[in-house]
């Protein structure tokens, strides 16, 4: 529309570019910046902090008691026997009961999270386009805990996944720190 009928001004352009300005430009503007800025991370982080004084600090020396806890027994945490998922081939849309035992060394399972990382596996033999989803905890054997769940693949073709355990400082993952605290299954 900008180069066509170049002897005059392209009306129809100046029209759509005007109509774009008037409409899509309160949507990208600073004053939309500044206001998620303050209701998605300013504002949630004066309210924890008051939260944090309001409770004496005590909040903070349980997380860093609990930190200090899960670093001791770490190296100990492991994934022994079990389901590790699926044998054979996975079809789309079908349940595929995902299971993953884990010595959690005197952990309980609210400690830890528990995730499957699922995805295509490339000409390399590499997952791409991964989906995470977390496994709660089912069922508790001494110092072993099963986590699992049925996962319905929605893609088809050559799937793959792998599990993971890390701690569970937090139930949001955008506030969740990362950590080098993190296992993978074999």
């Amino acid at each position: 529309m900008f180069y066509e009928q170049r002897e005059q001004s392209p009306r129809e352009w100046v029209r759509r570019m005007k109509q774009s300005l008037m409409y899509i430009s309160p949507n990208f503007d600073c004053r939309r910046m500044v206001r998620d800025y303050m209701t998605q991370l300013y504002e949630p982080a004066h309210l924890q902090h008051l939260r944090v004084l309001q409770a004496g600090y005590g909040t903070v020396r349980d997380r860093a008691r609990w930190t200090s806890r899960v670093r001791e027994v770490w190296d100990s945490v492991r994934f022994v026997g079990g389901d590790f998922g699926p044998a054979g081939s996975v079809t789309s849309g079908k349940p595929v009961p995902m299971r993953a035992a884990i010595d959690l060394a005197g952990l309980t399972p609210e400690d830890v999270r528990v995730e499957v990382v699922m995805g295509r596996i490339d000409s390399n033999g590499h997952l791409e386009e991964t989906e995470v989803m977390v496994l709660p905890a089912i069922e508790q054997q001494g110092p072993v805990a099963i986590f699992g769940r049925d996962i319905v693949p929605e893609r088809t073709g050559r799937l793959g996944y792998a599990l993971r355990v890390s701690p569970n400082h937090s139930n949001d993952p955008l506030t969740r720190p990362c950590t080098a605290l993190l296992k993978w299954s074999q």
